[in-house]
This record gives C-alpha cells, sequence and structure tokens, in this order.
C-alpha cells in the first residue's frame, strides 16, 4: 500500500476557486480533488476526483465517486493503484 500525501491548492473549476488538493503517490501526481458542497453534486459533500492520471485517470475511471473524506479517496487512489489500468 502506498502512502498517498495530499497537497491543498485552490483549483479553478467552472463555479470559480475551490478547496483542492493535489494527490501523490510516491511522490507522483495522481488525482486532483476539490471539495464539493451537496448543492453541487447529487453525490453530496465531499471529494470530488476532479481529474486523474495513470490508474486514477478518465481512461479506466469512468464515473468517479465522491468521497466523504480525504482518507476514503486515499483507499480509493491505492485499490487503483493496486488493480493498475484495468477498468472498474
Amino acid at each position: 500500500m502506498s502512502e498517498i500525501v495530499f497537497q491543498r491548492i485552490d483549483v479553478w473549476t467552472d463555479g470559480g476557486a475551490l478547496d483542492g488538493r493535489l494527490a501523490l503517490s510516491g511522490g507522483q501526481l495522481v488525482a486532483v480533488f476539490v471539495h464539493v458542497t451537496p448543492e453541487e453534486t447529487a453525490n453530496g459533500a465531499g471529494w470530488y476526483r476532479e481529474a486523474g492520471f495513470g490508474p486514477c485517470s478518465d481512461l479506466v475511471v469512468e464515473n468517479p465517486p465522491v468521497f466523504e473524506s480525504l482518507e476514503k479517496a486515499a483507499d480509493w487512489i491505492n485499490e487503483r493503484i493496486q488493480a493498475g489500468l484495468l477498468p472498474n
């Protein structure tokens, strides 16, 4: 299991600047998450994967969920890394 490190960053999205996090695994960028409210998504408040790379990319993850915490997002990233580049 890889240690996932989150670095705070403001992310400019369609709705304006949002509280964001860069997700790094082994020093490599694997995803960008933004914090969303219940009004912004039908999936409730939490952390949405705005962009993904490698095993977290749109090529292998069609509909990323909204995570209630960054810890749950880290678990998901580790699952994707262990699965390799296989589709959901």
